[in-house]
């Protein structure tokens, strides 16, 4: 009969344990070897995106939409885009920024702040038609760049066409956004204003061959709505003033080193659209591209 010593016992363990470690080690390397088949696959498909020539809901991947909003697989998140707005009739400009965006699966979400200057008033008006004036000059040119001082949209890709031979391309996006205007100091928290717009955007451009010089149109057809305070800053002047509608933005601009645009905006709707949206200019910068 034979003999087990403390030596063959602990070999034994030895063994046992350099099985489970190269057991576990395999365990590993499988699941590593899954994620990358699953990588690869998404990669597959996101390269495959650039050789379709139309394509209609063109992303299911965050590097799709990515790709379809930045043009690169370059993701931004911090003041991805800041307008500088001018309204040539109002004498007002605005500030927008969009301080942080993320990928969400297909959807963008971003989120911006805005800052309005004063503008010219009439000096014939009294102080308080100049109050109401102003409230509601502010709250219009404010919804060019999303409304209020704070907002939260969401875009989803609907549109791309890509052909590497062809001079124009274009792409639709659908979309929703909400404005919001914090309370004054010192003022009743329910005075705080919301504005809504959804609808579908799109852009025609034609890029140079070095990329350096794009020209292109942009077009935004929405619906917009509010709050209580929004539809009663709106009234105030005049209570025949629709308090939602809708509107056509048409865009032209230059784009130039992908970092830096400049474009006037032209609007069209109903009577109440074409008197207080007059042709307005912006300037863009993306910090991170012109290079």
């Amino acid at each position: 009969m034979a003999v087990i010593n403390d030596d063959d016992v602990l070999n034994k363990d030895s063994v046992i344990n350099i099985l489970i470690n190269k057991r576990d080690s395999a365990v590993i390397i499988q699941q590593k070897k899954i994620k990358l088949v699953k990588f690869w696959r998404k990669y597959d498909d996101y390269e495959d995106y650039d050789n379709r020539h139309f394509n209609m809901f063109p992303a299911y991947y965050s590097s799709q939409a990515i790709r379809f909003f930045e043009d690169d697989t370059t993701h931004l998140k911090f003041f991805a885009n800041n307008n500088i707005n001018y309204n040539p009739v109002s004498r007002k400009m605005s500030l927008f920024s969009e301080i942080v965006n993320d990928y969400f699966g297909p959807f963008r979400l971003g989120i911006g702040i805005q800052i309005r200057s004063d503008g010219k008033t009439d000096s014939t008006a009294t102080a308080d038609t100049v109050k109401m004036l102003e409230k509601k000059q502010d709250l219009l040119t404010a919804l060019q760049n999303g409304g209020g001082d704070i907002s939260l949209n969401v875009k989803y890709p609907f549109i791309k066409q890509i052909n590497a031979r062809s001079l124009f391309h274009y792409k639709i996006y659908m979309y929703a956004n909400t404005g919001f205007s914090l309370p004054i100091l010192n003022k009743a928290t329910t005075d705080f204003y919301l504005n809504y717009d959804l609808g579908l955007e799109g852009v025609l451009y034609a890029k140079g061959f070095n990329n350096k010089i794009t020209f292109y149109n942009q077009t935004k057809a929405a619906y917009y709505f509010g709050n209580r305070n929004y539809r009663k800053t709106i009234t105030d002047l005049n209570a025949d003033d629709p308090t939602s509608f809708f509107m056509l933005q048409t865009s032209f601009g230059l784009d130039f080193l992908d970092g830096y645009r400049f474009r006037v905006d032209l609007f069209s709707g109903n009577k109440f659209v074409r008197t207080n949206f007059p042709a307005s200019i912006t300037f863009t910068v993306r910090p991170g591209k012109g290079k």
